[in-house]
C-alpha cells in the first residue's frame, strides 16, 4: 500500500512539473510582458490566489468541520 501511495505521488509531481513547462515553453516573452504591464490585474490575482483562496479553503473547512491534518 506504501509504494501505491509512493508511486501515485511520483506520478502527481510528474504531471505537475510537465504540464507547467508545456505551459511555459509556450508562451513567449512579448506574451508575458504584455501581461505583466498590467499592473491592477497582476495586484488583484495576487490578491486572489494568495488571500482569498487560502480563506475560502479555511471557510469550507469550518463549515464543514474537517479534521485538521497530521
Amino acid at each position: 500500500m506504501h509504494a501505491i501511495t509512493a508511486l501515485l505521488n511520483l506520478a502527481t509531481v510528474i504531471f505537475i512539473v510537465s504540464t507547467m513547462l508545456a505551459a511555459g515553453l509556450g508562451s513567449t516573452l512579448a506574451a508575458l510582458g504584455g501581461v505583466l504591464r498590467k499592473g491592477a490585474l497582476v495586484a488583484l490575482v495576487l490578491v486572489a490566489n494568495l488571500v482569498l483562496v487560502p480563506l475560502i479553503g479555511w471557510a469550507t473547512a469550518a463549515v464543514f468541520s474537517l479534521a485538521t491534518p497530521a
